[in-house]
């Protein structure tokens, strides 16, 4: 076919269609016209039969002409019927289960509480990957009392299960531009990787999942007691705005009277102690080797924001940043307070910026840190504003050496200048080891 026949065989192509169309378009006004006229004479009979109704007329019989239901759809109908009154046998008995759960002693039920599983993973782009900066790793949170009969499934797909892997090991972080770091500031970024996912996944987790998670968070060292605490209030909220009702009956407010009981009824145990810098990753450690401590006080502890991985109370005074290191402080103060403190424990408003102040039950703490490059007059003027009464202890690292008076073999100037402080003050001292 030439150039000519093709251009003439598609010029009559379209002559047609356009016949087609208007034909079409004929068909659609007459059925305009058909349905605008049985509009109106609907419209009109419905007047005349309230005219009629009105006139109390009795209408003409008309003829009922009933329709009989398809077999189709009745069939349709019944097996929907039938497929509602239908009772799952596992469905009904994994119901059963769930209720008499409620009424199971701890001892049935068996451990409880969540648990990340983890597995290797063949493709790196994996949404679940990103809950931990690792390569090659599947994490799964579970019920504990499922992990096994998860992993049972597991091993018959054959998959790896990954047993001792830690998500605050510094050799997680896989992006190169962090490799030179110091392995002090690897810990402490890979800390701030896991607390920043750790402290998502709580955000997005139903209201009410959220503190038996968060506690195993806590209890891995991921999260402090005080996130844990905002993140539970957060949940409660979402949960008080998508359900009132629902959360008006589970948290119902209680009144709680704080533990005012002074520190004289109890035998009180404070202890303190200088870090040199506090490592994230070790604060368990630290914090399981004084359970006989109500309040632990630490020095230099680097910490510019944010708090510690336990839960145990946490107060700070924070350091400040070093200029030129990666996410590097000094100085900075923490007290930890322990759960099972038999008083209360509250910070006193900031007296000066190197001291932390606490009220402990009746008594008044004031931990001090003075770094070296402060000048002996600063030092005197920062302790002489700090307020003594007889229930006050000053405590914390003042980087003086007394000489003999404190059984040392050496004085330096800081201590020399602090000598008639000490006089003055009537202060009995001791020094810390």
């Amino acid at each position: 076919m030439d150039l000519n026949q093709l251009i003439q065989t598609v010029q009559e192509q379209q002559q047609q269609l356009v016949s087609l169309t208007s034909e079409i378009e004929n068909q659609l006004q007459a059925k305009d016209l058909a349905i605008e006229k049985l509009q109106g004479q609907l419209s009109s009979r419905r007047t005349n039969q309230g005219a009629l109704s009105s006139s109390q007329v009795t209408p003409p019989q008309e003829l009922v002409t009933t329709h009989q239901p398809d077999a189709t759809q009745g069939s349709y109908a019944s097996a929907a019927r039938k497929g509602a009154q239908h009772r799952d046998p596992a469905r009904t008995t994994k119901r059963r289960l769930a209720a008499g759960r409620m009424f199971q002693t701890t001892t049935t039920k068996g451990q409880q509480g969540y648990q990340y599983v983890y597995l290797a993973a063949l493709v790196k782009s994996c949404a679940l990957r990103h809950l931990f900066p690792c390569h090659w790793r599947h994490c799964i949170l579970l019920h504990i009392p499922y992990v096994e009969e998860f992993l049972a499934c597991m091993r018959k797909c054959e998959a790896d299960h990954i047993e001792n892997f830690q998500p605050l090991d510094p050799n997680n972080i896989a992006d190169p531009k962090y490799a030179d770091l110091a392995i002090e500031e690897r810990e402490q970024l890979i800390y701030e990787f896991t607390n920043t996912r750790a402290l998502q996944t709580l955000s997005f987790l139903r209201p009410l999942n959220v503190s038996g998670v968060g506690k195993y968070f806590v209890s891995a060292g991921w999260i402090s007691q005080e996130e844990l605490d905002i993140a539970v209030s957060e949940a409660i909220g979402r949960l008080a705005e998508k359900e009132p009702k629902k959360a008006k009956f589970l948290f119902k407010p209680t009144s709680h009277t704080p533990n005012n009981n002074p520190v004289h009824s109890f035998q009180v145990s404070l202890s303190l102690w200088n870090a040199n810098g506090l490592r994230q990753s070790t604060v368990h450690d630290v914090l399981h080797h004084v359970q006989n401590t109500h309040v632990l006080l630490v020095t230099e502890t680097w910490l510019t924001s944010g708090s510690f991985p336990t839960n145990w109370s946490q107060f700070h005074l924070y350091g400040s940043k070093v200029p030129g290191a990666f996410n590097r402080g000094s100085g900075g103060i923490t007290a930890f307070v322990s759960p099972s403190c038999p008083f209360s424990v509250s910070q006193l408003p900031s007296y000066n910026a190197h001291t932390l102040s606490l009220k402990v039950g009746t008594l008044t703490v004031h931990c001090v840190y003075l770094p070296p490059p402060l000048s002996s007059d600063k030092v005197l003027s920062l302790l002489r504003s700090l307020p003594v009464t007889g229930d006050t202890i000053l405590c914390g690292d003042f980087n003086a050496r007394f000489g003999s008076l404190l059984g040392d073999t050496n004085a330096n100037p800081r201590g020399t200048s602090l000598l008639p402080w000490l006089e003055e003050s009537s202060f009995p001292f001791s020094m810390s080891l």
